[in-house]
């Protein structure tokens, strides 16, 4: 429902935008999906796998590996948008040769930071199987994002820059009222350095094939768009674009599946 709604928001989108126009926000929304991707590096996975065991082994655990991948994917999202920020004219100009991208791309990295600490409280819902908050909570985000579209449309001031701002911000709507909903005890924990060691390791040593995993998929996912854009034109990139949109339908039901089973699969022995 989530991505349905998220679907008319985009048609929406492109009925308003050239293709130009469409295309350069296509290319900031992909950037932007890279850098989530890239401040995750596979620690939502590991994070889930972990969770789901400690939730009903060892609780007090679990609070600590919560404590944990908030700091790690904080700091790495975090960072990541700063670099990001720092780089986007020289990535607009030089890679992908259109300064126009310039503000686009800054937002994006923005957006990702948002992304970041949105989907990992997402992920809490999904280690407590908490999946019906889970699902309302995208629907609300994708929610924000049609009502914003059809707002900026109304006033008038459907622009690149404006849309890339409802997008880089709706995420950390998502974050704030997943912050609501989830229990902050985890907060207060205070593991002893071995036990903190010894979670790091585990975590590190079933994510870092996560991670190899991560990059090539977030390269596979989203590099067609960059290179339209690096080697065409902007408005070729948003025929692709637009185009592409019917296909990101039919990845849903695994992604479903996905989200279900990761949690119940870890806490069977």
């Amino acid at each position: 429902a989530g991505q349905g709604i998220n679907f008319l928001a985009l048609i929406v989108i492109i009925r308003h935008f050239t293709p130009f126009q469409f295309g350069l926000l296509s290319t900031a929304i992909a950037i932007m999906g890279l850098a989530s991707q890239f401040s995750d590096l596979g620690i939502s996975t590991g994070f889930v796998r972990f969770a789901s065991v400690y939730l009903k082994e060892d609780p007090r655990k679990a609070d600590i590996l919560f404590k944990i991948t908030l700091l790690l994917k904080a700091s790495i999202g975090l960072a990541v948008m700063i670099l990001g920020i720092l780089l986007a004219r020289p990535l607009a100009v030089y890679v992908l040769k259109s300064e126009e991208l310039t503000r686009l791309i800054q937002l994006a990295f923005i957006g990702s930071f948002g992304a970041t600490l949105w989907s990992y409280l997402q992920s809490i819902l999904q280690v407590r199987e908490w999946f019906i908050k889970y699902a309302w909570i995208g629907i609300f985000n994708n929610s924000l994002k049609l009502i914003g579209t059809l707002l900026l449309i109304y006033f008038d001031v459907l622009a690149e820059i404006n849309v890339m701002w409802l997008i880089a911000l709706v995420p950390f709507a998502g974050f704030i009222l997943d912050g609501l909903l989830v229990p902050r005890e985890f907060l207060k924990s205070n593991g002893n350095r071995r036990e903190q060691k010894e979670i790091l390791s585990e975590l590190f040593h079933f994510s870092k094939w996560i991670t190899l995993a991560t990059l090539c998929t977030m390269l596979l996912m989203r590099i067609d768009v960059l290179m339209l854009q690096g080697f065409s034109t902007a408005s070729e990139v948003g025929i692709y674009s637009s185009a592409s949109q019917l296909a990101m339908l039919f990845p849903l039901v695994t992604g479903a599946l996905s989200i279900s089973l990761l949690p119940k699969i870890s806490s069977y022995k």
